[in-house]
């Protein structure tokens, strides 16, 4: 009975993430747009990551903290995904962009593995 309660709540702060990193990506992707990319992706992507490492570190467990950190890790990842690809695009020369795009790849590829 407590596992199946476990697991549902787990896949219930799951989904919560997954929606949060959905909306990031399109608010942060939208006000890159606007004001620039390298802001929104310090501070919405690494800085929220920050800030959830530090609460994963630090907090004693309970609901509302597995909410904040999932919250917290659902838009850092919607807003790095999406405004590095669009930063990339901004910097690399056309002439090499897939070159580039391909060395992002591979990179963000070995560091998940490694973690």
């Amino acid at each position: 009975q407590e596992a199946a309660s476990v697991l549902s709540t787990v896949t219930l702060l799951y989904v919560f993430r997954n929606i949060i990193q959905t909306f990031s990506s399109y608010l942060m992707g939208a006000l890159s747009d606007t004001i620039g990319r390298t802001g929104p992706l310090a501070i919405g992507g690494f800085g929220f990551f920050g800030l959830m490492s530090l609460l994963l570190s630090l907090s004693s467990p309970s609901l509302f903290m597995a909410g904040a950190i999932f919250f917290l890790s659902g838009w850092s990842a919607g807003t790095y995904v999406s405004l590095q690809k669009s930063l990339a695009a901004d910097v690399l020369p056309e002439e090499v962009r897939g070159v580039g795009y391909g060395i992002m790849t591979t990179l963000d590829s070995i560091a998940a593995f490694a973690s």
